[in-house]
């Protein structure tokens, strides 16, 4: 059962990442944001920080925060992600 539930909660992720694509598409930049962090949390929950999913997901937030100008975020949240002590060893 607690793989099922896993795989629901990959499903629902992926979904939300749709959905932010398509606000995203619509210049709904803030909203895609909060829609994409949610797909980030699931992500982290069922695949972990360093599954190419939950990656492209922390990327989609960069460049959400880019399209709202907002420039040093964007560059905190890349940093991270390319700093991430889980990224090298």
């Amino acid at each position: 059962m607690a793989q099922r539930s896993g795989q629901g909660r990959s499903s629902v992720a992926r979904t939300l990442e749709d959905l932010a694509i398509c606000l995203e598409s619509q210049a709904c930049f803030d909203e895609a944001q909060t829609v994409i962090r949610e797909a980030i949390a699931l992500h982290v929950c069922t695949r972990g920080p360093d599954h190419p999913e939950t990656i492209n997901a922390h990327h989609n937030v960069g460049r959400t925060l880019l399209a709202l100008g907002r420039v040093p975020e964007t560059i905190e949240v890349f940093d991270e992600r390319a700093w991430s002590p889980t990224t090298h060893d």
